[in-house]
């Protein structure tokens, strides 16, 4: 599977709600108003479920419910009031809570997921959105912090004492028995001594989405070319190197036409962005550090397709 494809069908599924507890939430999240309709939004199985709920004056937004409390909602929040490019981002108007509910309310985005485009539809069709791409990304540099780290919901960065370091968090990781069932030996030693090498990582405290990749892109068709229309899922965003952006962007670039990278990177480094003599093997060493961060994480070994996937690429990175 390319670019996170099947994945939502094996997260923790959100509850689905009864209509009775809809109608309520839709009382809290749109107080004074009466929504003409409302329709499930997305693939089964996310984490969150997704409402696309029209109002009687044509207006259409998107209430999201979330699987379980969501402090990154707060942050969403915040980023909406900073965020530095005009494009949609389907970032929160506002969220709220109903007793153990939380749940977030955003305009509608237009658009298909590039990652479709991409496995779909011949290059010259797309070259321009993934361009754009690149821009937008390098755009993010736009919005700085005091410090790189996570965000809390005042965009306040911090460190968190388990992750001080990316590269001993991977390393613990790779030594897990589930992991270690899971990639052969050889790919585990050849993961360990390229982990065990010194970090080329820019220091830097800007915006990064934390989860740049095709799923997360909504595109529009104009003529006979796709252009970018949102960049969505801001949950993981965090202070620091946009590298790990771009790693992200091109962890799985050889699955397409080659001019997928070129256009990406054309549109990055038009806009200012210059990419590090060692951008190739750092990048490297980002996207085993984020393989390997999913595989750690809980009930990973319960969603096969993710974990092949993943097994995939960092074998293919250990060769």
């Amino acid at each position: 599977m390319a670019f996170k494809h099947g994945w939502e069908h094996e997260s923790q599924a959100a509850p689905l709600m009864d209509e009775e507890g809809l109608r309520a939430l839709l009382s809290h999240a749109f107080p004074g108003e009466d929504p003409l309709s409302w329709a499930p939004l997305g693939e089964a199985g996310s984490r969150h479920i997704h409402y696309k709920v029209t109002s009687e004056d044509g207006a259409i937004q998107v209430l999201r419910v979330a699987a379980r409390a969501q402090a990154h909602m707060e942050k969403e929040l915040a980023l909406h009031a900073r965020m530095p490019v005009h494009l949609d981002t389907g970032l929160p108007l506002r969220t709220g809570h109903v007793e153990s509910i939380s749940y977030s309310v955003a305009p509608y985005c237009q658009g298909v997921p590039l990652s479709h485009v991409l496995l779909s539809e011949p290059a010259p069709t797309w070259q321009k959105a993934v361009r754009g791409c690149g821009e937008v990304l390098a755009s993010f540099r736009e919005l700085t912090f005091t410090s790189p780290g996570f965000l809390d919901a005042k965009l306040t960065p911090f460190q968190d004492p388990d992750f001080s370091s990316p590269q001993e968090h991977a390393l613990k990781i790779l030594r897990e028995p589930f992991v270690c069932s899971l990639l052969d030996e050889t790919c585990t030693k050849r993961l360990t001594q390229l982990l065990e090498h010194p970090l080329n990582l820019e220091t830097a405290s800007n915006l990064v989405h934390g989860d740049f990749n095709p799923a997360n892109v909504l595109v529009v068709k104009e003529g006979d070319a796709w252009r970018l229309s949102a960049v969505l899922d801001w949950e993981f965003a965090f202070s620091g190197s946009s590298l790990w952006d771009v790693a992200n962007w091109l962890r799985e670039a050889e699955r397409v036409d080659p001019s997928y990278q070129e256009a990406f990177l054309e549109g990055l480094t038009s806009k200012g962005y210059v990419l590090p003599l060692v951008w190739q093997e750092t990048t490297k060493i980002l996207n085993v550090m984020a393989c390997l961060d999913m595989l750690g994480r809980k009930g990973a070994d319960t969603r096969s397709t993710m974990c092949l996937d993943l097994k995939n690429l960092l074998t293919q990175w250990s060769e």
